[in-house]
């Protein structure tokens, strides 16, 4: 089944079986009035441990209130959004699944390896009530528990992998196993910036054999893709074709796409961006409106 809605001087076509997304437009550029997707932070509460989490997420973290916003309310229908679920302990994030879905909101949900397994059945039953439509979930270690785990949710899983982190015994083992992979690129905030001064050598050359191989490693998985941190550090332009770019970019950060985070109550182009603003009861368009003005130039 196919959602269609117009944003701007374009028409978006989304899938959603497999979240395929096509733009399509008469003019030479696209000019969109509302945000097509946007990345939420909702808690900094997990006890993941990651070493080198971005945003420094701990078991001491803080939940942020969800509810009270009253931008959700501004939301375009069938616009995607992406949580931070962390260890799905936030009291509110049920209801707030809810509430989104009942206005025809796309949820993606953000997840550790760890708290995948350990509410496998909670977000299975969050899938089929279609609560959310998407679950990437944040590579630990690759396993079989973690393959078969995938499979058994289904084609909206993507496993979530860091430039740098992931190693080619990793790629090896997950290769060829029908999994959709999205490479992240390495962040240099949080414990990210203290693990990348200690282990800055691996780091380097983990992504190094990454940029190399990459090509030889697209067609051994069901789906990849990256975000744009990660187009940078693998050169991803210079492998391919200018048509193959052109079909595939998605544009840049800020464009079509912007930042809320909820714990500290601001928003911005992306998550890793020095430049933030408070929210202070706006809408979604005027956020979005503002980052296009700042960031882009609109």
């Amino acid at each position: 089944m196919f959602h269609y809605y117009k944003n701007g001087n374009y028409l978006v076509k989304i899938n959603d079986q497999d979240g395929t997304k096509e733009r399509i437009t008469m003019d030479d550029n696209m000019h969109p009035d509302f945000p097509e997707n946007i990345d939420i932070t909702i808690s900094t509460r997990c006890n993941g441990g990651c070493d080198y989490c971005y945003m420094g997420c701990d078991k001491n973290g803080t939940h942020a209130n969800l509810l009270c916003w009253s931008f959700w309310d501004s939301l375009q229908p069938y616009t995607e959004v992406a949580l931070n679920g962390n260890d799905l302990t936030n009291p509110e994030l049920e209801a707030l699944l809810i509430k989104l879905s009942a206005r025809h909101i796309f949820v993606n949900m953000t997840v550790n390896q760890i708290h995948f397994i350990q509410h496998f059945d909670k977000l299975l039953e969050w899938k089929y009530r279609k609560l959310i439509w998407g679950l990437g979930v944040s590579l630990k270690e690759a396993s079989k528990q973690l393959v078969d785990k995938l499979n058994n949710f289904g084609s909206d899983a993507i496993l979530h992998t860091i430039a740098g982190i992931i190693t080619k015994d990793d790629i090896e083992y997950l290769s060829n196993r029908n999994i959709k992979l999205l490479v992240l690129g390495f962040k240099l905030s949080g414990r990210g910036k203290d693990y990348y001064n200690v282990n800055g050598n691996v780091i380097a050359r983990n992504i190094g054999w990454l940029k190399q191989n990459i090509i030889n490693i697209i067609p051994k998985f069901r789906v990849i893709s990256f975000d744009n941190l990660a187009l940078e550090q693998l050169d991803i332009k210079k492998q391919i074709s200018d048509n193959q770019w052109n079909n595939i970019y998605m544009g840049d950060d800020g464009e079509f796409t912007f930042y809320i985070d909820l714990v500290k109550g601001t928003y911005a182009k992306n998550s890793i961006s020095c430049e933030e603003y408070p929210i202070n009861g706006m809408t979604i368009r005027a956020m979005f409106e503002d980052i296009k003005t700042k960031s882009v130039g609109f």
